[in-house]
């Protein structure tokens, strides 16, 4: 478990599994990581309990230009949504629940944008994400043949 502070507030940070768990104040004192992953009910866990994760299987375009998203899951938020992406409150600011599954399981924030390599807005899954700046995410859209003002998907 490793320890840091971040906007007036201490955070403890564990990795198990490839997985990162994030937990606010009253868990530093937790030293034993199975203790804290199963006492702790920080914002971690308050967030992964909003997320389904046996959600569809991505489309074939999104599968054709990201191949290694084949055979997984989106991970869809449960919770509330704006414009069709996940919404939630974190550290007490509103903000796209993709962005935080990014943060909790990279243990950063997205530089730019997180963006669906599987085209379904509410998808946490942090296989499915990637880090883009808005030209990238619009070459995404064309080369997934997304870019119909009209909503239709046109054929690739």
């Amino acid at each position: 478990m490793s320890l840091y502070r971040r906007n007036k507030i201490w955070w403890s940070r564990i990795e198990r599994d490839g997985v990162v768990t994030q937990c606010s104040t009253h868990c530093i004192n937790r030293r034993d990581a199975e203790a804290f992953e199963l006492e702790c009910n920080g914002p971690s866990v308050r967030f992964w309990k909003q997320v389904d994760k046996n959600g569809p299987l991505p489309s074939e375009e999104a599968i054709r230009v990201w191949p290694e998203i084949r055979d997984t899951r989106c991970w869809p938020w449960t919770g509330g949504t704006c414009q069709g992406y996940g919404r939630t409150f974190f550290e007490g600011v509103p903000m796209n629940a993709q962005r935080v599954a990014w943060f909790l399981t990279k243990g950063v924030w997205p530089e730019d944008n997180s963006c669906h390599k599987c085209d379904n807005p509410p998808c946490c899954n942090p296989n499915h994400l990637f880090d883009a700046t808005d030209a990238e995410n619009v070459a995404d859209m064309y080369a997934k043949g997304r870019d119909n003002p009209w909503g239709h998907r046109r054929a690739a």
